[in-house]
């Protein structure tokens, strides 16, 4: 009798002793921290922006080291569109969406996604107004319009990255300083199955609190600089950091489509404050082409 307790409790005690020393994941395997999910920021449009009746461009950056599975885009407390990632296998995701708001107003937009491990994360928020006409032009009339520089290129399968160096020269303005920055100078079209089709912008202001949001404009021309696109309107560069800004941009973000085989491409970074009135920006930059595979 006493066996057929002993034993029981014995192996009871293996097991449950056993179960906490086991492993809980697998060598080489990430694991997430447990109730968070992927971090989503807006990247256009710009907070507290006015933008005019009508289609409006919605762009998220997620980031997640598991890879982000889906976003999910809410408006007034409303769910619009849950958004399948453009490829879950990379850390950062950039989603695109274009919302159509029903009437003139104020609205708030929500955002969040879930990770490849079924983890949702955060939700971020913005507030905009749907105005009857737009506002606010993207560029200023004393925006430098010379003739750009030809960029000469020459297609390569591989990229190589620049270094993470400020572009000269800097903009400054009351005592406040912007720099802004690309990590490639060469890019394919988004639908290209070789060389770099996302780019990173990166924008540093000094004093960190000297402006709202920093935008990122565009103007596309063909090689010879005889033909030009309008400018786009400024895709608002996410907060990374005390007076660092950030986006991952495509070539569809230029121009979709694409006009020219071959192109190159004028950008400017502008500072603006909470209103969404400019207050300095840097020279407008020629020296972004735009390459199809060799």
């Amino acid at each position: 009798m006493k066996q057929f307790f002993i034993l029981p409790f014995s192996v009871i005690f293996f097991l449950a002793l056993s179960s906490c020393s086991a492993p809980t994941s697998v060598a080489g395997a990430v694991s997430p921290t447990p109730g968070q999910g992927p971090r989503v920021s807006f990247s256009a449009p710009a907070p507290g922006a006015t933008v005019p009746l009508g289609p409006v461009q919605v762009t998220l950056l997620s980031d997640d080291p598991l890879g982000t599975a889906q976003a999910e885009v809410l408006v007034n407390g409303e769910s619009v569109a849950t958004i399948p990632s453009p490829d879950s296998s990379r850390a950062a995701v950039v989603f695109e969406y274009n919302w159509q708001p029903a009437a003139p107003g104020k609205y708030v937009l929500q955002a969040h996604a879930q990770n490849t491990a079924g983890m949702w994360g955060a939700f971020v928020s913005l507030e905009l107004t749907v105005a009857e006409a737009a506002t606010i032009e993207p560029m200023e009339s004393s925006t430098p319009t010379e003739a750009p520089t030809e960029i000469v290129t020459t297609p390569t399968s591989t990229e190589t990255p620049l270094l993470p160096t400020p572009l000269p020269p800097t903009a400054t303005h009351s005592g406040i300083t912007l720099q802004g920055t690309l990590s490639f100078l060469q890019m394919y079209p988004a639908d290209a199955p070789c060389g770099t089709t996302t780019n990173m912008a990166t924008a540093t202001v000094s004093p960190a609190d000297s402006v709202y949001s920093v935008l990122l404009f565009f103007r596309i021309g063909n090689k010879d600089g005889t033909e030009w696109n309008s400018w786009t309107k400024g895709l608002a560069l996410a907060p990374n950091g005390p007076g660092k800004f950030y986006i991952l941009f495509t070539t569809r973000h230029i121009a979709n489509p694409m006009p020219w085989i071959r192109a190159q491409v004028n950008y400017q970074f502008v500072g603006i404050d909470k209103q969404g009135k400019r207050l300095l920006s840097t020279p407008v930059y020629t020296n972004l082409s735009i390459i199809n595979c060799p």
